[in-house]
């Protein structure tokens, strides 16, 4: 039996079993109509998911195509080829493609926030493709568009990877590319994906935030915690200064995204933990200032490193920590209000 199939078995059992607590005190004429409404809404979100993979597997048809006509240096054709093949060979066998793909970049490498040596608004632009991603995420929702979205973000992140060494020089136009599908990604987010709002944040408005803050996590909290009693004196400083600027944008600014990041020492669990708890702490400690803006906090643990592989070969560990440091941070993007 195949995956689908037992997929759609699974939810006609499920539903079934809800069903029965109400059917003593539904009248029997009533039960097919519903069993029926039920069913379709079990074939329509299963016919959604099934145009996620297919389109997916058109984009990376299409990746394919425009890295081999540019010469392919780097076997990303071939990565992406054998994506989508992997995609439609498992939808035409019933399956669903979950182990189908490769990537095509070994790690997340964004530019950096320096104006002289970095690409700050680069950096803006990428943080706004990853964050329409985790609100699908977060939603557990696939559609079509996300399926081009997820392989565009692959494409953004191949050329950073390939680009980091020679002050950002290329790149910008999947940069560019990954935006639009990002801004149609959102439209489809709330047409299909049971709200348009996460936490009060609009994501059909999909615009460049109006500044983004960084500050270093050692700055805020001791090594290792996340909570408000273990802020250090000048944690303190670091958000009231992040809450007047916030305050200083006054109607302009319409919500808070505040993001945790850690450096890549400890288990992936305890990072991406660690990472949510600081991001969360920082979220309470603004609005203790009066902040009454939106927000959603969110950990990515040790996901996204701004320091690359500059600190490989560091020792002893001391050193290490002290150079994972720019690691460790906690950003703020202020989003501007929807007009």
């Amino acid at each position: 039996m195949n995956r689908s199939y037992s997929l759609s078995l699974v939810a006609t059992a499920l539903l079934l079993s809800g069903l029965s607590a109400t059917a003593e005190t539904l009248p029997p004429q009533f039960l097919p109509e519903i069993l029926s409404t039920s069913l379709a809404r079990s074939d329509a979100q299963a016919e959604q998911v099934r145009g996620y993979w297919k389109a997916k597997a058109q984009c990376w048809a299409d990746l394919s195509s425009a890295e081999a006509s540019q010469g392919d240096t780097h076997g990303t054709a071939m990565i992406a080829a054998g994506n989508s093949r992997r995609i439609q060979d498992a939808l035409e066998a019933g399956n669903e493609p979950d182990d189908a793909e490769r990537p095509i970049f070994s790690r997340k490498y964004v530019p950096s926030k320096d104006e002289r040596y970095g690409r700050p608004m680069w950096r803006a632009d990428i943080e706004t493709i990853d964050g329409v991603l985790n609100r699908y995420r977060e939603r557990k929702c696939r559609t079509a568009k996300l399926g081009c979205l997820e392989v565009a973000q692959q494409s953004v992140y191949e050329n950073m990877e390939e680009t980091r060494g020679a002050r950002w020089n290329h790149g910008r136009p999947e940069i560019d590319k990954a935006l639009q599908l990002a801004s149609e990604a959102s439209a489809e987010f709330v047409a299909n994906c049971s709200t348009a709002s996460l936490e009060g944040i609009d994501v059909s408005k999909l615009e460049r935030p109006l500044e983004v803050i960084e500050v270093p996590a050692d700055t805020l909290f001791k090594f290792g915690q996340a909570e408000a009693k273990g802020l250090l004196p000048g944690g303190s400083e670091a958000i009231a200064a992040l809450a007047s600027k916030v305050k200083g944008y006054g109607t302009r600014a319409g919500g808070l995204r505040i993001v945790g990041h850690t450096d890549r020492l400890g288990s992936p669990a305890y990072n991406e933990r660690l990472s949510q708890q600081r991001a969360s702490t920082v979220a309470d400690l603004i609005k203790a200032t009066g902040v009454a803006l939106p927000m959603t906090s969110t950990g990515v643990g040790s996901a996204e490193p701004t320091t690359g592989d500059s600190c490989k070969s560091v020792k002893p560990r001391q050193a290490l920590i002290d150079c994972l440091q720019p690691d460790r941070r906690v950003g703020v993007r202020i989003l501007p209000a929807t007009r």
